[in-house]
């Protein structure tokens, strides 16, 4: 019974450590408070973050007050309406305000980077109702140490990486939240984290946002609610607790049907073809007969262009331990690789690879995409000059 105890007691003790494991922000979408705000610029009720300059930075909650004040509420506040991404809690800045005048959030890293290290880093942000701009990127300071600048109102000069969206347009969704994602190579020792728009007035990409719910005194102005920080390393298995809801990253591939090429449109370096209508027993890497016509065409590929070598590689769906799919995905690409050489197609001309589940091609939350995910394909590396 003592044992029992004990093994609880050291499972609650650690438990935050785990969690803290995953993702390295303290309380990361502001639910943790030392006050319920009853009114904007109460920035100091969120636990663990503080401003690292004379901006006054916003906290929303839908805490209950017995002060109630609509100015610092979650959905409706001072600056428009929005229901937290998470929880009832966010933050809000200026991202552009007249004379670059800047707010900003910092805080310190559960624990230092290390050098070297992969690190994703991703954080939702929306624009308020009354912003008439929008802005088309923020960033994120990595420092090794505090920033307190107290007696400063406006751009924080620092270097910094930039927080944009793929596509390189602004921020300007009012009603949904947008994720900013970025990789992060750490230069090691870094443990505080700033958040906010680093270039002054002259130097920020803006366009016009303005609705009817926008007055004359925040026409030029951009005003941003934040939640929902993570900053995260990337695991060996290509993933980060801090993207695609800790799945790897979709790669958006094109490719070539086989037939084609073997009709007349000879292949060239970088083509890349997944071999449809391949078989294998389950949860094995045993070749079905069913899959000897879609191996032959590939074969028939081969003979019809001699000087062409190529990879073929294994994938499998995110279900299931990590090395276990390399290992079934690399089985797989072997089988295929077997099979072509059995025929006589040199080996100096074939090379294999399995990647698991590290590069999906569409979703895995549905069993369609898990049957897309599970594939072996194949890229021409190289056309000799016989």
């Amino acid at each position: 019974m003592r044992f029992i105890i004990l093994f609880i007691i050291m499972i609650v003790h650690f438990l935050p450590t785990i969690s803290l494991a995953q993702n390295l922000i303290h309380n990361p979408s502001f639910e943790s408070q030392k006050c319920c705000p009853d009114g904007y610029s109460q920035f100091h009720c969120a636990n663990d973050w503080i401003r690292p300059t004379k901006g006054t930075s916003d906290y929303y909650s839908g805490c209950e007050n017995r002060f109630y004040s609509p100015e610092a509420k979650v959905p409706k506040n001072f600056f428009g309406s929005q229901d937290a991404y998470e929880g009832i809690s966010y933050i809000g800045i200026f991202a552009f305000y007249k004379d670059s005048y800047r707010e900003y959030i910092e805080m310190k890293l559960a624990e230092p980077m290390i050098k070297n290290q992969r690190y994703g880093f991703s954080i939702q942000v929306s624009l308020a109702d009354k912003a008439g701009i929008a802005i088309q990127s923020l960033g994120v300071v990595f420092s090794d140490t505090l920033v307190k600048q107290r007696d400063l109102f406006f751009t924080l000069n620092l270097p910094h990486e930039k927080l944009e969206k793929e596509d390189k347009t602004h921020f300007i969704n009012k009603e949904n939240w947008t994720e900013l994602y970025i990789d992060y190579t750490a230069k090691g020792g870094e443990q505080f984290l700033i958040i906010g728009n680093f270039l002054n007035n002259s130097e920020t990409d803006t366009i016009t946002a303005k609705t009817t719910t926008t007055s004359y005194t925040e026409e030029f102005t951009a005003y941003y609610y934040l939640d929902n920080v993570c900053l995260a390393t990337w695991k060996s298995d290509n993933t980060c607790t801090c993207f695609n809801n800790g799945e790897p990253p979709i790669i958006e591939q094109e490719f070539l049907e086989l037939k084609d090429v073997t009709k007349e449109v000879p292949p060239k370096v970088g083509d890349k073809f997944i071999l449809n209508n391949i078989y294998f027993e389950t949860a094995k890497a045993t070749l079905l007969p069913t899959s000897n016509l879609a191996l032959d065409s590939l074969y028939n590929l081969l003979v019809k262009y001699p000087t062409i070598e190529i990879q073929i590689s294994g994938h499998t769906d995110s279900q299931g331990a990590h090395k276990y799919n390399l290992v079934l995905s690399e089985s797989r690409a072997l089988a295929v690789y077997s099979y072509l050489v059995d025929r006589g197609i040199s080996t100096g001309r074939l090379d294999f690879n399995g990647f698991g589940k590290m590069k999906p091609i569409t979703t895995n939350e549905t069993s369609e995409g898990r049957q897309m995910n599970r594939r072996v394909e194949f890229e021409v590396m190289k056309i000799s000059t016989k």
